[in-house]
């Protein structure tokens, strides 16, 4: 589930960097799979941190654990996106 839940943040992340950074519509193919993708993305950059708090719960707040990681990468992506 650690491997899962990183990878959907790192994914999201991405995601979210790129569709601010360039032009999504100038094609039309780009601008249809991202209006397509936007809202499972949106759904999976909320629900991530909360997963991983979850787990990092059951984990007994494991410094170490890969979830504080996949918890930060989380939220520092929803912050970069109220900003912008």
């Amino acid at each position: 589930m650690k491997r899962i839940l990183f990878l959907l943040s790192l994914l999201s992340v991405i995601y979210w960097l790129v569709a601010n950074s360039i032009n999504v519509y100038q094609y039309v193919i780009v601008g249809a799979l991202f209006e397509l993708t936007s809202i499972p993305m949106l759904i999976a950059l909320l629900v991530v941190p909360i997963l991983s708090l979850y787990y990092w719960y059951k984990e007994k707040f494991n410094l170490k654990s890969l979830y504080i990681f996949i918890m930060v990468i989380s939220v520092v992506a929803l912050l970069l996106l109220m900003t912008k």
